[in-house]
């Protein structure tokens, strides 16, 4: 059967170590191809998904949180030269982001690159409405369902957000200094133990059994594995 993953860091492939992520548990009962990409909205899942549905018998979609966007193509041509556009993060997951990325490309001298990343930030200063922006989740999320048969929609707020706070509590890792403060090694946010647990789950969910998301069900990380997974910068 042939599969395809979409959706957010929490599906993303690309190995910060060698330890086994979900979609390689996924990958040994069936032929996975995944789309999966760290920092990215729901929308552009759902485009991704709509062009690549008909390859598949199957599908997963993890459906990250409301609010998050990309910089537009019009922005990437317009404002960011060749060498930038080639190399810039699309993603615009939150106001901590942009500030972040205009500190970079302050730091890079790269003018146009803050540019865009200013107006990004004035989006979320100015512009973004948290309540709207569930609204039009929930209505993408529906759209989905609707849309597209045979489509396994997880959302990371049904466990996967809780396994990473519970391995982060764990850790003593705060929230506000996670994403600044550490280098995070973890393949799709979470330990070894626990992306194959999750991977067994959704196994069986794509076999069409009665499968539950509890945290429960999950272990909790032991202290020496920090030292591996979490790098302090």
């Amino acid at each position: 059967m042939n599969i395809g993953i979409f959706g957010d860091s929490f599906a993303d492939n690309n190995k910060a170590n060698p330890t086994k992520n979900w979609i390689e548990v996924v990958a040994d009962h069936f032929n996975v191809t995944c789309f999966g990409r760290s920092g990215t909205s729901l929308y552009y899942s759902l485009k991704l998904l709509e062009e690549n549905y008909s390859k598949f018998n199957k599908c997963v979609l993890i459906a990250t949180w409301p609010g998050r966007t990309e910089l537009s193509s019009r922005a990437l041509f317009s404002l960011l030269d060749n060498n930038t556009r080639n190399t810039i993060r699309l993603e615009l997951p939150s106001l901590s982001q942009c500030e972040y990325q205009i500190e970079y490309y302050k730091k890079q001298n790269n003018n146009s690159a803050v540019k865009a990343f200013e107006a990004a930030r004035d989006y979320f200063v100015y512009l973004h409405d948290d309540k709207k922006e569930q609204y039009i989740h929930n209505a993408l999320v529906e759209y989905a369902k609707n849309k597209f048969s045979n489509l396994l929609i997880i959302k990371i707020s049904d466990c996967l957000v809780d396994v990473f706070q519970m391995e982060n509590k764990i850790w003593n890792i705060e929230k506000k200094k996670h994403q600044f403060d550490y280098n995070d090694l973890r393949n799709c946010h979470m330990t070894e133990a626990n992306n194959i647990i999750f991977g067994n789950k959704v196994v069986e969910m794509l076999q069409g059994k009665e499968v539950t998301l509890r945290l429960k069900d999950f272990v909790k990380p032991v202290l020496e594995d920090k030292n591996f997974y979490i790098k302090t910068l």
